[in-house]
């Protein structure tokens, strides 16, 4: 008698985005552009509020950007230095606000490699309060004088109710963390989860701070950039 082996059922899986809103829109419309029908489900852990320095622009001679975040507060103080920015998407956050930017791919320490050898007499690195890399102590060390801003805070986000339902019935999820401290966040608010979860991480810093329940996977970009990011998530879609 022949035996017949009953494969497991595939369940569908989720992506859960909790990037602040705007970031979290936009993986969404790429996640669906490189795979249709994909279920996204979004539920914001972190918030983005502008914070208001005085900044004093003839004091400079470039703007160091890490995040898309800080590209309003350039514009606003900077519109005429260039803007050294980690990553295609800062940059033309940037350039969409009229300011000139350069873009160096990769991570914080690319572009301090990159900035190495001009000759600036002097920068700022704007960046929210909750911060990694310590881009201007590190710039500093290698020549360009580099003093720093705090231009928007990193919130803590509380789910509603609705949300927290919709994750906890979710069958099967997908999980990309786009940072160290938004994955200590998630590793909380995931303790109701008892489904199969996948990890997929900027880096390899989002997966040692993580502490919630135990992955069936977990994959880290090749590159620390949004695209790669978002192409690694969706290969954990088929």
């Amino acid at each position: 008698m022949n035996r017949q082996t009953i494969p497991r059922p595939i369940l569908p899986r989720t992506v859960l985005i909790t990037r602040p809103k705007d970031d979290a829109n936009r993986l969404a419309q790429e996640l669906r552009a490189l795979e249709p029908g994909v279920n996204v489900l979004i539920a914001p852990v972190l918030e983005i509020v502008p914070c208001a320095p005085k900044l004093m622009a003839e004091q400079y001679s470039a703007v160091i950007l890490t995040s898309r975040h800080a590209a309003q507060a350039t514009a606003e103080a900077f519109p005429k230095l260039t803007a050294y920015c980690v990553g295609d998407a800062t940059a033309q956050a940037v350039r969409a606000l009229g300011v000139t930017a350069v873009s160096v791919a990769g991570s914080a320490d690319d572009l301090i490699s990159h900035l190495a050898g001009k000759s600036l007499s002097r920068a700022i690195h704007l960046h929210g309060k909750h911060t990694r890399g310590d881009v201007a102590r590190r710039l500093t060390a290698s020549g360009i004088e580099t003093h720093e801003a705090v231009v928007y805070d990193q919130r803590a986000r509380t789910w509603t109710s609705e949300e927290r339902d919709s994750v906890a019935q979710a069958q099967s999820l997908v999980v990309p963390l786009y940072s160290p401290r938004s994955a200590q966040i998630l590793s909380k608010r995931l303790e109701i989860y008892i489904g199969p979860l996948t990890l997929v991480a900027m880096s390899q810093a989002c997966i040692d701070a993580w502490s919630g329940p135990v992955p069936i996977c977990s994959v880290v970009a090749q590159r620390p950039d949004g695209a790669t990011m978002t192409q690694a998530v969706a290969s954990q879609l088929t």
